[in-house]
């Protein structure tokens, strides 16, 4: 599914580094399903879920929707909205935040909460661990009662703040990996073939474009391929092309 990016035009007067939260009106405009009555009526308010991830750290960044061409299809479209938890910093040497991922698509009966995400403020690089590693916590709204999908979200907020407790062990092996010329060279090559970036040349995608990526260990290399891979590709969440690149990585520091 391609998703198109909207805009907000109005933030709240409050960051995560230099990256601005996005207050309930921008929420609105660019996530028009998740707060559609019908969304509400058939699932849950998700204003509450929205001040339920607040208690727990959690603070939104990013929202976007697959635009719906017909007013009769508001509710019905799936939509996504990304969280940031500046509480959680992972790193003692850079700035690596946690991030996850809230999915709502009112034409299933269940919602998502997904971590494994990553965020690297140096660079804003959106970074996603292998499919493997990725934890998804769906909200089944079947049968269940109002205040048991409430639970079921406080439940699961709790679990994916231990999830993140694991999640600098691949890091740190990444940051202790030295690869040679032919090895990043490689590394590039099939990025690029995973991004199916025909017409760029895989040393364009190994040129660094800040000094806290210069260098030969595989997580400078793997950062720096990766924000090249995002810059030559449409505005997106490309989920599966960041698993695909994450597992790259690892199969490298092996």
């Amino acid at each position: 599914m391609k998703l198109n990016l909207i805009e907000p035009e109005f933030l709240m007067n409050e960051s995560i580094g230099k990256f601005p939260v996005l207050d309930e009106y921008s929420l609105r405009q660019l996530t028009p399903s998740i707060f559609s009555e019908k969304t509400k009526d058939k699932f849950l308010d998700f204003t509450e879920i929205i001040d339920m991830a607040a208690d727990n750290g959690w603070k939104p960044v990013y929202a976007v929707e697959k635009p719906s061409t017909k007013f009769k299809n508001q509710g019905n479209t799936p939509a996504f909205i990304k969280f940031r938890n500046e509480n959680m910093q992972l790193s003692a040497t850079e700035d690596l935040f946690p991030e996850l991922l809230l999915r709502v698509n009112p034409n299933n009966d269940f919602t998502s909460l997904e971590s494994g995400y990553l965020f690297r403020q140096v660079c804003s690089n959106g970074l996603i661990r292998g499919e493997g590693e990725q934890k998804n916590y769906n909200i089944s709204m079947g049968r269940n009662s109002y205040e048991q999908r409430l639970l079921q979200f406080m439940n699961s907020f709790g679990k994916v703040n231990d999830n993140f407790s694991q999640i600098m062990l691949p890091v740190n092996l990444m940051k202790e990996i030295e690869l040679t010329e032919k090895q990043k060279i490689d590394f590039a090559f099939k990025s690029k073939t995973k991004a199916r970036l025909s017409k760029v040349n895989a040393a364009e995608l190994l040129v660094p474009r800040r000094i806290e990526d210069e260098g030969s260990v595989l997580w400078n290399v793997f950062n720096r391929v990766q924000e090249n891979v995002m810059s030559n590709l449409p505005s997106g969440l490309h989920i599966e092309l960041n698993q695909q690149l994450w597992g790259l990585a690892e199969q490298f520091a092996k």
